[in-house]
C-alpha cells in the first residue's frame, strides 16, 4: 500500500465559491459549525483507514486563520497532504468544495464540488473520504468501508444539534469555559427528543459528565457513573463509536479497573487507528500500572498524531513521568526542556522540584522553592516541598515554620497530610502530628477501597511511611510489600532512600532489601528501554 498522510483544514468560504451561492447565504444560515462538522466527519472517516496517518482536529485548529503556505503547514505537521474545504448551505441545498493539496508542491492534485440535497450529507461525507483514499492509492478494507458508510441518524435536525454540541465541546476544550460544556448536554438532550436512538447524543451527554467530574470534586462519583451510563447506552446503539470506547476507558481507569480500561482504549484504536486521544490515555494507563515499555510505545504513537499545544503538553508530561519513574532523570529533564522550547503549558516548576527532590539535591531544591514563593507566595504545594528540603538539611524549626505557613493557605490534600505530620513529629509535636497522620490514613484507606488512581499505589507507600514513623513496623512492612507487589511507582524507589518517613526502618535488612529490589527493577527497565530505543523499536 502507499502509506500517505493527510490533514483537514476547515475554513468557511475557503477559496472562491460561485457568486450565486454567496448571494443566497445569510449570516444566520452560513454557520461555521456546519462547515466544521461536515469536514470533521470526513476527517473521522479518514481516521478509520489504517493506512493513512491523519492528524487530529486539535492539531490543525491553529491554522484556521493562518497566512502560512501549505508547504509550511505540511512541514510543521509532518504531513504529505492537506485537505481543504468549504461548505455552504441554503435551505435544503448544500455545496461542499474540497481539494487535496500535496504540501511539497504548493498545488492541488485533486479537487471536486458536490452540489447535493442536505438529505444526502452522509453519502457525500463517505463519498469524499473514499475518493481521497482512492486518489492516494490506499485500499479501504471491507470493515473500514462499512464503518465509513454507516449513517448515524435519519433525523437531520438531530444531526444538526449534534454538530452544534460538537462545536461547543471543542470551544470548551480550547477555552476551558464551562458554559460551553452546559450547552453540549443541553443540545444532546434536545436531539434525543427527536431521535431517541441517536448514539452520538448519548455520547455527548457522557462526555459532558466525564469532563464535569474534574470541576465537581464533591460529586465526582455521581458524574463518573452518569458518564458510564451514557457511554454504555451510546455503544449499545452503535458499537462502532471509537471515542465512546476511548472515554469509557478513561472512566474505567478512574475507577481502578485496569483491564477494562485497556480493553476499551484498544478497542477505540482498532476502530480508529488515528485516535490520538486513545493512544495518549493508553500510554498513561500503562504507565500508571508500571508497564513503562507499553506506555512509551503508545505515547510515541500519540505524538505522531498530535501537534496541538494542549495535547502535546499532556504527552510530554506523561513522557516525563514515565522516565522519572524508572530513574532516568536525564530523559525526564529533556521533556521539561522540550516543553519550554515549545512554550507548552506544563507545571515546569513542580517537575523541576521533583527532579531535585528525588536526587536528594536539597540545597538546590530549597533555592528553587524560594524563587517559586516569590512568584506564588500562597502556594501550599511549594511550602510542602520547601519544608521537606529544610527537614532533610536538619533545619527542623524552619521546616515547622514553613509547614505552619502552608496550613495558613490550604488544608492538606490527599497525599500531603503525612508531610505536615512528619515535620511536627520530628519537632516533638507528636500529638498534633497524629491528627495529620490519622487524616492521611483515612485518605489512603478511602482511596484503596474505591480503587481510584491514588489508591493504585501511592496510598500503599504513604501508609507504609506513616506506620514506619509512628513505630508500627508490622503495618509499615505490610504496606511496603503491597507497594512492591504493585510494581513501585513514580520514582519513589529512589526517594524512599532519603524519605524521613522511613528513618525508623533505614538500618533494617528487610527495608534495605526492598529498596534494592526496587532499584534493580528500575535499572532493568532502563536498560530494556535504552536497548529498544537504540534498535528503533521505541
Amino acid at each position: 500500500f502507499l502509506i500517505s498522510t493527510a490533514v483537514e483544514k476547515v475554513a468557511l468560504n475557503f477559496g472562491k465559491p460561485e457568486q450565486k451561492w454567496l448571494d443566497k447565504i445569510s449570516l444566520s444560515e452560513a454557520k461555521q459549525y456546519l462547515a466544521d462538522g461536515v469536514m470533521d466527519a470526513i476527517l473521522v472517516h479518514l481516521s478509520k483507514i489504517e493506512d493513512l496517518r491523519v492528524m487530529s482536529r486539535t492539531s490543525v485548529e491553529q491554522y484556521r486563520q493562518t497566512d502560512k503556505t501549505s508547504g509550511v503547514i505540511g512541514k510543521e505537521l509532518d504531513v504529505a497532504y492537506l485537505l481543504e474545504g468549504s461548505f455552504q448551505k441554503y435551505g435544503d441545498n448544500a455545496r461542499l468544495i474540497v481539494q487535496l493539496i500535496k504540501t511539497g508542491e504548493e498545488g492541488h492534485i485533486w479537487a471536486n464540488d458536490y452540489d447535493r440535497n442536505w438529505n444526502d450529507i452522509f453519502t457525500v461525507q463517505s463519498e469524499v473520504a473514499k475518493a481521497i483514499a482512492d486518489e492516494l492509492n490506499v485500499i479501504i478494507t471491507p470493515d473500514e468501508k462499512e464503518l465509513i458508510d454507516k449513517v448515524s441518524t435519519s433525523n437531520l435536525t438531530a444531526y444538526d444539534l449534534h454538530l452544534q454540541a460538537q462545536d461547543f465541546y471543542y470551544k470548551y476544550i480550547f477555552t476551558g469555559d464551562r458554559g460551553y460544556l452546559d450547552k453540549v448536554s443541553q443540545l444532546a438532550y434536545i436531539s434525543l427528543e427527536l431521535d431517541p436512538e441517536f448514539a452520538l447524543a448519548y455520547y455527548w451527554i457522557g462526555m459532558s459528565s466525564l469532563s464535569d467530574r474534574l470541576l465537581q470534586a464533591s460529586t465526582r462519583a455521581f458524574y463518573l457513573d452518569t458518564a458510564l451510563f451514557y457511554f454504555n447506552k451510546a455503544l449499545e446503539l452503535d458499537p462502532t463509536l471509537s471515542d465512546a470506547y476511548a472515554n469509557r476507558g478513561v472512566y474505567y481507569y478512574e475507577k481502578g479497573q485496569k483491564q477494562k480500561a485497556i480493553d476499551d482504549l484498544e478497542k477505540a484504536i482498532s476502530i480508529s487507528p488515528n485516535n490520538s486521544v486513545g493512544y495518549t490515555w493508553l500510554g498513561f494507563v500503562y504507565f500508571s500500572y508500571r508497564d513503562n515499555i507499553n506506555a512509551l510505545i503508545n505515547l510515541r504513537k500519540a505524538e505522531k498524531l498530535e501537534r496541538s499545544d494542549e495535547n502535546l503538553a499532556t504527552i510530554y508530561y506523561y513522557y516525563f513521568g514515565t522516565y522519572y519513574s524508572i530513574g532516568d532523570f536525564q530523559k525526564a529533564e529533556s521533556y521539561i526542556n522540550k516543553g519550554k522550547e515549545k512554550e507548552l503549558n506544563l507545571p515546569f516548576g513542580a517537575m523541576e522540584r521533583w527532579i531535585l527532590m528525588i536526587q536528594c539535591k536539597y540545597e538546590e531544591l530549597l533555592s528553587e522553592t524560594e524563587k517559586n514563593l516569590t512568584l506564588y507566595p500562597e502556594s501550599a504545594d511549594v511550602y510542602d516541598i520547601k519544608a521537606r528540603a529544610l527537614l532533610r538539611l536538619g533545619r527542623k524549626q524552619e521546616a515547622e515554620d514553613c509547614v505552619r505557613l502552608r496550613l495558613k493557605y490550604a488544608e492538606p490534600e490527599i497525599n500531603t497530610a503525612n508531610r505536615v505530620g512528619i515535620v511536627l513529629w520530628k519537632n516533638g509535636k507528636k500529638e498534633e502530628a497524629m491528627r495529620f497522620f490519622n487524616m492521611q490514613i483515612e485518605f489512603c484507606n478511602e482511596s484503596i477501597s474505591k480503587k481510584d488512581p491514588y489508591g493504585i499505589g501511592d496510598a500503599a507507600y504513604d501508609l507504609a511511611g506513616v506506620y514506619a514513623t509512628i513505630g508500627n513496623k508490622e503495618e509499615a512492612y505490610k504496606w511496603l510489600r503491597e507497594y512492591e507487589k504493585l510494581g513501585f511507582r513514580d520514582g519513589l524507589h529512589e526517594a524512599i532512600k532519603a524519605d524521613p518517613l522511613f528513618d525508623n526502618l533505614r538500618s533494617e535488612e528487610e527495608f534495605k532489601e526492598i529498596v534494592k529490589r526496587a532499584n534493580d527493577i528500575a535499572a532493568e527497565t532502563r536498560e530494556e528501554i535504552n536497548r529498544l530505543e537504540e534498535q528503533g523499536k521505541l
